[in-house]
């Protein structure tokens, strides 16, 4: 579901009011009061976000998983990265520990984040019990970066048929 195609036009990450719709998931203002009405009694066991960031340096994932295992993340950054779209190098990515262009969460403690972003309130609220934001640096070609994104999807997408719907 696109909840900000409007901006994306003109490469804003906000809406036309200038909110950062990835940090207002704990208000209930559109349109992420419509996504969040929609999740309203629903939960899946894996949510996919497609970001992109703006002084990304390559491509990374943001794990959150209740287990904290990273195998599967990191088989599937290895499988997206090209010499086009390298995986980002950093030690540490948004104040976090990366490795590998990895960051795997267990835990996330709302208090100390500005705002509440996207793949947070889905493992959180319950939506999901797993949850993978995939970032591609905004400043790499759009249709290379459109097409690691598909890229990543058609892995995530195999990789759960594979396990009966289930990413490990």
């Amino acid at each position: 579901m696109r909840i900000n195609k409007s901006r994306l036009i003109c490469n804003q990450r906000g809406n036309a009011a200038g909110d950062d719709l990835n940090r207002i998931f704990d208000q209930n203002v559109d349109p992420v009061g419509s996504l969040r009405r929609f999740l309203d009694g629903r939960s899946f066991s894996l949510a996919v976000c497609l970001h992109e960031d703006f002084d990304g340096r390559g491509i990374y994932i943001y794990d959150l998983n209740r287990s904290g295992e990273q195998h599967s993340a990191r088989a599937l950054i290895t499988a997206c990265g090209s010499p086009h779209m390298p995986i980002d190098p950093r030690e540490r990515i948004d104040g976090r520990k990366a490795s590998g262009g990895v960051i795997v969460r267990r835990r996330i403690d709302l208090r100390r984040i500005p705002g509440l972003p996207e793949a947070v309130f889905l493992y959180h609220a319950g939506h999901a019990e797993r949850s993978l934001t995939f970032e591609t640096p905004s400043e790499y070609d759009l249709f290379e970066r459109v097409e690691v994104h598909g890229r990543f999807l058609d892995l995530v997408l195999d990789r759960g048929n594979r396990d009966a719907g289930r990413i490990r």
